[in-house]
């Protein structure tokens, strides 16, 4: 059994095959009101925030706290603004079967896909957080059909896992959570939760990290990764469609 599950939910964009990139990252984009008013496309896509959710059960310890977070029963959530976050102490090699999930070049029109931000790798006032993919593996699954394509990342680690939570423009992390052993937490970037908060269009969110927004894009219809029931939702209830999947660049 791994010493950590993490299950990504909802617009996160994972960043490879760029030799400029030391390793893999998982990138959740700055989804607020005044970016999303920038982009004619984004129009009525509702506002989406970055959160990881931790059983309170599975928190061992937690250093300073200078992250908003909410304890709701028996999680507590914390808002991720402008940060980096890894797993301190995974071990082993970072492995990804993550190709069923969309490519983001599959979903514009003729022109070739821009490179990602230069925040996608630093940080920037576009991005919400970069999850750093170092040691693991990663793999992508739906929880039932017609639904949204998720990233699992399972690791074990040197001893209780440690959670780091580092700004950007800083090489000193200002917060780490040390967790259980096999502890299972959620990171998400979805609209709140309210019926019918999703939409196809919510796709258009992973363009946010590239240098330049496509003048044509779209969003898939399915997703064709493995179901796995099992997945978890944290009882959170969340139910999201095609259109909320984690996805690849390219």
């Amino acid at each position: 059994m791994p010493d950590i599950t993490v299950t990504f939910w909802g617009i996160c964009t994972i960043i490879h095959g760029q030799q400029e990139v030391e390793s893999p990252r998982m990138v959740l984009v700055a989804a607020r009101g005044d970016v999303i008013r920038k982009h004619r496309k984004l129009s009525g896509v509702k506002p989406h925030f970055a959160r990881i959710h931790i059983p309170t059960s599975d928190i061992a310890a937690i250093g300073s706290l200078p992250v908003a977070y909410n304890a709701a029963g028996d999680w507590m959530r914390f808002d991720l603004d402008y940060v980096k976050v890894a797993i301190a102490n995974a071990t082993g090699n970072l492995e990804m079967e993550v190709s069923c999930l969309p490519h983001l070049q599959n979903f514009i029109g003729v022109d070739p896909l821009d490179p990602p931000t230069p925040a996608t790798i630093e940080g920037g006032s576009a991005i919400a957080c970069i999850f750093e993919l170092q040691r693991g593996q990663l793999r992508a699954v739906r929880k039932t059909k017609g639904g949204a394509g998720l990233s699992v990342l399972t690791a074990q680690c040197a001893a209780d896992p440690v959670l780091s939570i580092t700004p950007f423009g800083s090489t000193t992390p200002s917060t780490t959570i040390t967790l259980k052993r096999h502890a299972r937490i959620l990171v998400t970037n979805l609209p709140e939760q309210e019926e019918g908060a999703d939409s196809p269009a919510d796709f258009y969110l992973h363009y946010l990290t590239l240098t330049k927004f496509p003048a044509d894009v779209g969003s898939p219809s399915e997703v064709n990764c493995p179901i796995d029931g099992t997945t978890d939702t944290g009882g959170l209830g969340i139910y999201v469609g095609p259109g909320c999947s984690n996805s690849n660049y390219p």
